[in-house]
């Protein structure tokens, strides 16, 4: 494929593949995207594929394994969420709630927080911030994490986005 990119982004491949009984899986591989050229390589899955080619990509499958206890924790709390919503014990739903967002605090805050401040300039580090941001940005965090990311990064769309998130956080 080829195509222009105004800045490094993280997309999704998808291909389908035939199974013995005449049905299709969907396999779906996140690669990060950069100038230049990629190459993917798998061989019967996505699961045993490689990506190439991608300084991006390398920082995504850092950050991926840095985040996963995390997600392990929180697809476990989930889990324990539904069980108590089943039951109805309202008080085991908002203990889970807690739960789940301090995990989700210590992973935005261990993982995304702490990639953008020791690698500012990777081109994987807006999109570590904008994990970090989450949906409700509290601009006196976010702020000063933006403000590390080299000029040419804070000019991309996204960072322009986020930029405008922050001012309007501000307000």
């Amino acid at each position: 494929f080829t195509d222009e990119l105004t800045e490094p982004k993280l997309a999704s491949l998808s291909v389908f593949q035939p199974e013995k009984d005449n049905s299709w899986r969907r396999m779906v591989m996140q690669v990060f995207l950069e100038p230049g050229l990629i190459r993917v390589i798998h061989s019967d899955s996505f699961s045993n594929g490689s990506v190439s080619g991608s300084k991006a990509h390398e920082d995504y499958l850092y950050l991926q394994r840095q985040a996963k206890p995390y997600l392990t924790q929180r697809d476990g709390l989930r889990g324990t969420y539904i069980n108590a919503r089943k039951a109805g014990d309202k008080d085991g739903m908002e203990a889970v709630e807690k739960q789940l967002e301090e995990v989700d605090r210590e992973l935005r805050g261990r993982v995304y927080g702490t990639f953008v401040r020791e690698s500012p300039a990777s081109p994987a580090a807006l999109y570590a911030l904008t994990q970090f941001a989450g949906y409700d940005l509290e601009p006196g965090k976010v702020e000063p994490l933006f403000n590390l990311l080299p000029a040419a990064t804070r000019n991309y769309p996204t960072a322009q986005d986020m930029n405008e998130k922050i001012i309007i956080a501000k307000k």
